[in-house]
């Protein structure tokens, strides 16, 4: 791969993980929100989940498909959870990456200029 792809590609893999940081930032500033608390941590996450997991058991959602539009429901919340630990457990890979992309980066630009 000549110098210029290399550059080029560092440069993107820079950018993805800056997204991948700036996404990290955002989840903490939202979860530190006491209106994000509220909605997505209490009644999302805990009320939400606890009357759904009831609903479950009561006699009138008892058919096949009420079964699966709850549990469809459910999963909904644990995909929403899983996204926001996918962020924060990408959060330390894309720093140490961003940190020795940038290094390389200018290695190579300095490698360039000295061409």
């Amino acid at each position: 791969m000549g110098t210029v792809h290399q550059i080029e590609a560092l440069e993107q893999n820079m950018k993805d993980a800056k997204h991948v940081l700036r996404l990290k930032k955002s989840l903490d500033a939202a979860m530190r929100n006491p209106d994000f608390q509220l909605v997505i941590e209490k009644e999302y996450f805990t009320e939400e989940a606890r009357r759904l997991v009831q609903s479950k058991s009561a006699p009138h959602m008892q058919t096949p498909e009420k079964q699966l539009y709850l549990d469809n429901l459910i999963m909904g919340i644990g995909a929403l959870q899983q996204f926001f630990n996918k962020i924060n457990s990408m959060a330390p890979e894309a720093e140490r990456a961003l940190d020795e992309d940038q290094n390389t980066h200018a290695e190579l630009l300095e490698e360039e200029a000295n061409v």
